[in-house]
């Protein structure tokens, strides 16, 4: 079983994300935060196999728990997503150790659901 935690501030989103999740395979939701401050604790806590981060957590940067995880967790592997359109975001997340990254424009279930499965494949 893989664990899966999300951190984002958007229900519509977190729902998504659960939808996609429960329809994968050997994969679960461990647990969710809207902050960095409650993510940080229970990911480190938990020890997912995979986390979920949105880019902006309101005034928050979700570069910010990316870099942590890297640095602490180097074994959880990291999703950034954002609602941005600007395209330097994926690069700026993947240069920050990002495992991978989904934008929330067009069909975020589509992509969230391959990067779960490429992250999960190893």
């Amino acid at each position: 079983m893989r664990w899966i935690y999300v951190v984002d501030d958007s229900p519509l989103f977190v729902n998504r994300v659960r939808e996609v999740v429960d329809e994968l395979p050997d994969a679960a939701l461990l647990g969710l935060s809207d902050n960095l401050k409650d993510a940080w604790m229970e990911i480190r806590e938990w020890k997912p196999d995979i986390a979920v981060v949105d880019l902006q957590l309101g005034e928050e940067s979700g570069l910010v728990l990316l870099r942590r995880i890297k640095k602490e967790l180097p074994d959880v592997r990291v999703i950034m997503t954002t609602g941005s359109l600007f395209p330097q975001y994926r690069e700026r997340c993947l240069q920050a150790g990002a495992d991978g990254f989904v934008s929330k424009g067009g069909d975020p279930a589509r992509e969230l659901a391959r990067a779960l499965r490429a992250c999960m494949e190893g």
